[in-house]
This record gives structure tokens, sequence and C-alpha cells, in this order.
């Protein structure tokens, strides 16, 4: 192979660069660049309020803690991928319920999570796995039902609809992470949004409890992680380009489709929305012939061919900090175990070339045939 083909690749533009230079202009005004991300991505959602958080799992905190969840609470969580969320619920001193997911989104769906409300249950956090926003108007007629917010990751699904309605617009606040696997990649800025003026300014209170009038309430328990302006300025120009970027993610998703749809150990990811599905990442998985051993194994296959494959998002409640804590273990969660232990990433990036995406096909095909043999 003439060189690796890494697992995602940030497309750096000569914009990225004048907004950084932005960023550093003698005299900026301190946190502008912030302010305009949270006014930029509230737009694309269409929602009137958004504050900027240093990382998602400190997001996911301050809405917890902006939502009133504390000790002695529930939070219902998806079992699959949601592990910055499970992790913020254990930080505020509640417990989170794991449900396990839809088989087809891979999503949290109100037939999984209805039987787990219960008295002490406050929140719902929905994720738009792997870009399908499926089930996200269910989980909002749910919530309504049980009077509980939900707190939505529309990381996923930024830019895309469902409904006629943003993704990042169903949950009482909602979330944007634009990590660097992502279509709009800034390490990691986050933003949250909300129609609700009171719950966006306790959002803000709870992210920098040092930089408000009102902090004597919120100073101990603050999570004081602000978004810094340097991510901000880089965040902005590429959402700017966002559409064109989710056209380019779609023609690849095509060509990999294309090359993979007569494969018949493979499942391949069909995410819903309206007017064009996102594409965040391009993770199939392998059929239930296979075990986790096999996965790893044709992982390991890809990565010495120079190909830089992953697994896809795991199953929380069988990491050590949170399963046995709350008396979970393997087998309580079977679709998301199994999704868990046989999903693989192959790489997704704008500039990945249909020759390259040939190349990581045909490789991933010889590993399958290669790990057939050696069981039959």
């Amino acid at each position: 192979m003439p060189h690796p083909i890494p697992l995602f690749r940030p497309l750096a533009t000569p914009a990225d660069l004048a907004g950084l230079e932005s960023a550093l202009a003698p005299g900026a005004s301190p946190g502008r660049m912030r302010r305009l991300l949270e006014t930029t991505v509230a737009e694309i959602v269409r929602r009137p309020f958004g504050v900027g958080v240093g990382s998602p799992g400190a997001a996911v905190e301050v809405a917890l803690r902006a939502l009133g969840v504390g000790p002695g609470d529930e939070v219902i969580v998806p079992a699959l991928g949601a592990v910055e969320a499970a992790d913020a619920v254990v930080r505020v001193h509640a417990t989170p319920v794991f449900a396990d997911v839809d088989p087809r989104s891979l999503g949290l769906s109100a037939a999984t999570a209805e039987p787990l409300v219960r008295e002490r249950t406050r929140a719902l956090v929905a994720i738009t796995m792997l870009g399908d926003a499926g089930g996200l108007e269910d989980l909002a007629r749910l919530c309504t039902k049980h009077e509980i917010p939900m707190l939505e990751d529309a990381s996923d699904a930024l830019g895309g609809t469902l409904g006629g309605y943003p993704a990042g617009r169903y949950g009482r606040i909602a979330l944007v992470a634009l990590t660097d696997d992502r279509v709009a990649p800034a390490s990691g800025a986050t933003v949250l949004v909300t129609h609700d003026d009171q719950l966006a300014a306790r959002s803000r209170a709870f992210r920098s409890p040092y930089d408000t009038a009102d902090s004597n309430e919120v100073e101990r328990v603050g999570v004081d992680c602000p978004l810094d302006e340097f991510r901000a300025a880089v965040a902005l120009p590429r959402l700017s380009r966002l559409e064109a970027a989710h056209e380019a993610r779609r023609r690849l998703a095509d060509v990999y489709l294309r090359h993979l749809a007569g494969q018949p150990d493979l499942i391949l990811p069909s995410p819903r929305g309206d007017g064009g599905a996102c594409w965040p990442r391009f993770c199939v998985r392998l059929s239930d012939r296979f075990s986790r051993y096999d996965r790893d194994e044709i992982l390991q296959g890809l990565r010495r061919h120079e190909i830089h494959a992953s697994e896809g998002p795991v199953a929380v409640p069988n990491l050590p900090r949170h399963g046995p804590r709350i008396g979970h273990a393997n087998g309580s969660f079977p679709v998301a175990e199994r999704a868990a232990d046989r999903s693989v990433c192959l790489p997704f990036f704008e500039g990945l070339s249909e020759r390259e995406v040939d190349l990581v096909c045909q490789t991933l095909d010889l590993m399958l045939q290669r790990n057939t043999f050696r069981r039959d």
C-alpha cells in the first residue's frame, strides 16, 4: 500500500487558519468567538439559546445540573455508546439506568426506555447514534407523557432533520459536540442549545460559576469548563462548510455501500433523516456468526495493511466503572452488547479517495475470508 489510510483526518483550509488568526489578533474581544459559535450552532438547530462548554462530558454534566438532577435521582441512558453521559450522571451523584437500544438505529427507543421510567427518574438521555435520528419523536412524546426532560445528544446528526425539525431540537436541552471524528471537527468544542432562557442561564452558571453574578448558588458544584476561543475559531469556518461536508460524506458512503452491498457477513448502516442521511462515521457490523475475538482479529489484520480501522461504540454497562457498581452483568443488554462486540469503524473523512475505499473494502473482504477459513 503506498501510504497508510487513517481512520479520520480533519480537512484544514485557509479559512480555518484565518479564524485562528482572528482569535489571536491584538485587541480581540474576550469571548467573541465563543459567543459567535454559540449563536451559529443555535441557528443551525433553530433554537434561541446556545451555551459553549469545553468538552462533551462536561456539557452533559452542566445540562444535568441545570436540570436539577442530583443525589438519589435516576437518569435513563442508552446502553450503547453513552460513556460520557453515564460518567456525568455518576458525577452529579445520580444513578444511570441503562436501556437496551433499537437494533436498527442503535439508539434509545421509547419501547426500551418506557419500562424503566420510575418515581425517581429525573431525565432521559437520547443519542443520534451514528447519525440516525430515528426514534427522537417517540422519545420526545414519551418524556412529555411522563413529564421528564430529555437531554438530546445531536452531535452525530448535526445539520440533519427528522419530521421537518433539525436534530438538536427535540430535547428540552440538547448538545452538539464537535469532536475530530465528526463532520465539523473542532477538538471537542461543545455547545448546549435550548428554548428555555432560565435553563440556558443555569447552564452558563454551572459552566463558569466564577464568571456570573449569581455564582453563590452554584460555585461549589460548578463544572468550570468554559469553551476556549481557539477551538471556537476553528469550529466556525468548518460549520460554514457543513452542508458541503455532508454532501461529500454522502457520496463517500455511497461508494462504500456499493462495494460492500454483496458481502453477506456485514450489516451495513442506514441512518434515517429527511433530505439525506448524516454520516459522522462509516461503521459496519459483523453478522452474529462472528465473535468479539473474530472482530478484533479482523481489526488487527486491517491495521497490518496500514488501514486504521477501529472498534465501534462500546456497551457502557459492561465497563468496570458502571456495570458492577449497579448490578449489571454481561448479557443484560443483548442488542447493545452484540453491536459493541461486532462493530468496525472504517476510514471515513472528506478527502478519502474512491481508490482508497476500494483498498479498504478489498482488505476487509480478505480478512473476513481468512477468519472464515481459520474457523472452518
